[in-house]
């Protein structure tokens, strides 16, 4: 036998040769053949959905490890979005990957004209689209939104999904998947969020810094720094703080801002775990004038306890951290304190009675807001019905979907001081 082998060694080499360099070359020819789509956006005018793809296309010759590559967008009118889907598909000209698929993005005039779920039904049904996608609402039309992704870094651009999953992280966004939100959606409230995504021009600012360095000099100088920016593409951020549509019943019943809801969630959001916050105004007798301070919280976790007395719901929401930190200490007076190698204890009883109120505050906002439009945000129904399903179906029967109009929510913070 092992003569044998050692005798047709060669003969076999050249059959398996034959046999996967042809395939070998067939792959190479069907990828040459697919486009990557990295997000969706969807928009509805005069009664027609409008479908745009961003896609990844290779530069032309790159054809090295890590050639170069450029972010397009193909764009197609329908009454319907598997139509529109279909027409961009058939636009691009080759096979269109769309398990790369990361974000879908709803225009304004999906969400204004309660469109949502119709639009989310077809992307859950489209097995080619991941049910882990992100959703999000632009700020306009998605169509113009998304291009504005072009004056992004290309990581950046591509990986809007990773920039969602650290805001959420950090106390500062939500990331709404296409799962998580028909989960939502399925639930005893039926009560739904998704993250608005809004851009800025980050050359604003550079301009405006560079015109402020100049000091109003009227010489030549100042001429030639403008005409040196003026060639180069604007560039573009995604916006720190990005407003949260709270859907019922698949339909927008309220706009959750930065300055009114979005901090509450972001609170009591399971997923985050660190972040800062912001106090105003504290004082004592050691450290503090009327001060601006920024509190570094870290281990932070969320849990809901929620019973019956009676028949009378009780719904406790515990927020509780630890190893938090003064990062930074701007007092009235002027005086800024930079806390970050200073062996000092800053997190005194004052600081850590505002940080109680603050996220008590904003907690009980959050859920006041979405109580006014019948919208159980924090799922309050649900942890009812899973501790005592009998007295729930009592409590259901009595208040129908109006329920949680007649749930009061207490908050408490518990902040341990421990490293």
């Amino acid at each position: 036998m092992k003569n044998f082998i050692k005798k047709y060694l060669w003969v076999i080499i050249l059959i398996i040769s034959l046999i996967l360099v042809p395939q070998s070359l067939n792959i190479q020819s069907e990828l040459n053949m697919r486009i990557i789509v990295t997000a969706i956006g969807v928009d509805f005018s005069d009664e027609k959905y409008e479908v745009t793809a961003q896609v990844v296309r290779p530069s032309d010759g790159s054809t090295a490890e890590g050639g170069s590559a450029g972010l397009d967008f193909i764009s197609s009118k329908a009454d319907t979005v598997a139509e529109a889907m279909y027409q961009v598909s058939f636009l691009l000209g080759k096979t269109a990957g769309m398990g790369h698929v990361n974000a879908v993005c709803f225009g304004k005039s999906v969400i204004d004209n309660n469109l949502a779920i119709p639009t989310i039904d077809y992307f859950i049904r489209d097995a080619r689209i991941p049910t882990s996608c992100l959703l999000l609402v632009c700020d306009g039309e998605s169509k113009e939104e998304l291009k504005k992704t072009k004056a992004l870094e290309l990581a950046s651009a591509v990986g809007i999904q990773k920039l969602y999953l650290y805001k959420e992280q950090s106390m500062n966004g939500s990331m709404i998947q296409l799962e998580r939100f028909v989960n939502d959606y399925y639930k005893i409230g039926s009560t739904s969020i998704i993250s608005g995504i809004k851009f800025e021009d980050e050359s604003k600012d550079e301009q405006n810094g560079s015109q402020g360095g100049s000091g109003g000099s009227d010489s030549g100088s100042g001429g030639s720094g403008g005409s040196g920016s003026s060639d180069q593409k604007p560039k573009q951020r995604i916006a720190f703080f990005n407003n949260v549509y709270l859907f019922k019943n698949g339909n927008k019943v309220f706009e959750f801002s930065e300055e009114n809801g979005v901090k509450g969630l972001n609170y009591a959001n399971k997923k985050s775990s660190s972040g800062i916050i912001s106090l105003k105004n504290v004082s004592d007798n050691l450290y503090y004038d009327n001060a601006r301070v920024s509190v570094f919280v870290r281990d932070k976790s969320v849990n809901i306890d929620a019973h019956f007395e009676g028949n009378t719901p009780v719904c406790k929401m515990k927020v509780h951290t630890s190893r938090n930190e003064i990062i930074e200490i701007d007092n009235e007076s002027g005086e800024k304190i930079n806390t970050l190698y200073i062996q000092r204890d800053f997190l005194t009883k004052e600081v850590e009675n505002k940080i109680v109120e603050e996220m008590e505050k904003e907690i009980k906002n959050t859920f006041n807001l979405a109580q006014k439009v019948n919208a159980d945000v924090f799922h309050l129904g649900d942890e009812l019905y899973s501790k005592n399903p009998k007295k729930w179906k009592q409590f259901i029967q009595e208040y129908g979907d109006e329920y949680i109009k007649h749930i009061n929510l207490e908050v408490e913070i518990e902040i341990d001081k421990q490293f």
